[in-house]
């Protein structure tokens, strides 16, 4: 039989927190812990953050459950985000969506890193996340050499549409004054590959708009620095 003592602190634990109406006293704690998770270091869950969080957390177990599966406890659930959020942030600058988590449950590393990288590129959805990060990575040491900066996006769109030597396209944007390999100058410019798609950033140099960028209704906002890939 239940104390005096374990019966207040029962009725305490069910009652709504003054911070989040949304959420019990019991469940605040948790809510924020696992929300401020998806975060990834940027800063704590607010108090909306969590009530948000909780209650696609719920939903998606209440899914499970329907579904005769075992319901995501919080530490599985920290577990998969975890290792959900390499590639999620690296391809996309955001964390792993409600969805994402249910579906990925039971996959291995190597099929939640094909899963993110065959996602469109947020910005220029012809080309895949992971074909855009090749692209990027092969162009930007020659951006950095030829021009002093970073490959953007646009330009990476192109070169893996194109397939031309990025080398050779920094050299004809450059004015073709370092062109040692004989290319052709007035060679079509990135914006003849795939259109700049309405939204993007010409000069987006990363492989994610960063942990803001959009993640439908499934997941946690998340702010603060992005995870694009170096």
């Amino acid at each position: 039989m239940a104390t005096i003592e374990e019966l207040v602190n029962q009725w305490h634990a069910a009652q709504p927190h003054p911070q989040a109406p949304g959420l019990t006293v019991g469940d605040y704690p948790v809510a924020v812990r696992l929300a401020t998770i998806l975060k990834f270091g940027t800063d704590h869950a607010s108090a909306s953050e969590a009530t948000n969080f909780w209650h696609e957390f719920k939903s998606m177990n209440q899914a499970l459950v329907a579904s005769n599966k075992m319901p995501v406890s919080p530490e599985e659930f920290t577990h998969l985000a975890q290792q959900m959020a390499r590639s999620s942030f690296a391809y996309h600058g955001r964390p792993p969506s409600m969805y994402e988590v249910r579906r990925l449950r039971d996959a291995d590393p190597a099929a939640i890193h094909a899963y993110y990288g065959a996602l469109p590129d947020e910005h220029y959805p012809t080309v895949t996340a992971a074909d855009m990060a090749k692209a990027l990575h092969a162009a930007r040491p020659w951006a950095n050499q030829i021009l002093g900066r970073d490959a953007t996006k646009l330009e990476a769109t192109y070169l893996h549409h194109s397939g031309q030597n990025p080398r050779d396209y920094f050299q004809q944007v450059s004015g073709g004054s370092n062109d040692q390999t004989g290319g052709q100058p007035g060679a079509a410019g990135a914006a003849d590959a795939g259109g700049q798609q309405a939204g993007a950033r010409a000069d987006d140099s990363g492989m994610a708009a960063g942990t803001a960028a959009a993640s439908g209704g499934q997941g946690v906002p998340a702010r603060g620095a992005g995870g694009a890939a170096e």
